[in-house]
Order: C-alpha cells, then structure tokens, then sequence
C-alpha cells in the first residue's frame, strides 16, 4: 500500500497486522521481516485464522445453487 494509505490506517477495517495479514510502512521494514527469525511461525500462524474466517464466510449464490 502505499504511505497515504498507511498514514490514514484505511487498511484496519479488514487487516489485523499479525493475525489475517501483514502491514509494514516502509519497503525496509519487509527486508528486514523477511530475513528475520520469525517469519516461517507468522505465516503459518496468518494461514490457520485465514483459512479458519474463510470457512466462515458464506456466499448467497452457492447457497441458492445447493437447494436447486
């Protein structure tokens, strides 16, 4: 995204930084997580939460072909 967008925090209404997603302000800040120690546990941590809320999610026209 890019730094106006991060200023005015319109990606918290559907990231949650660490728990569905990453959000990192500078391109310096990704290197740095990227060659960190943490990363592997993060990413395996951010697919079971997005893999548990897309579960989740219903879609009205799947429903609608089902009870056909």
């Amino acid at each position: 995204m890019d730094q106006e967008t991060f200023n005015k925090g319109r990606y918290r209404a559907y990231i949650r930084h660490g728990e569905n997603g990453l959000v990192f302000k500078t391109k310096d800040d990704i290197v740095a997580y990227l060659n960190g120690e943490s990363e592997n546990a993060t990413w395996l941590g951010l697919k079971k939460q997005c893999v548990a809320e897309a579960k989740q999610c219903t879609f009205p026209t799947l429903k609608k072909k089902k009870m056909d």
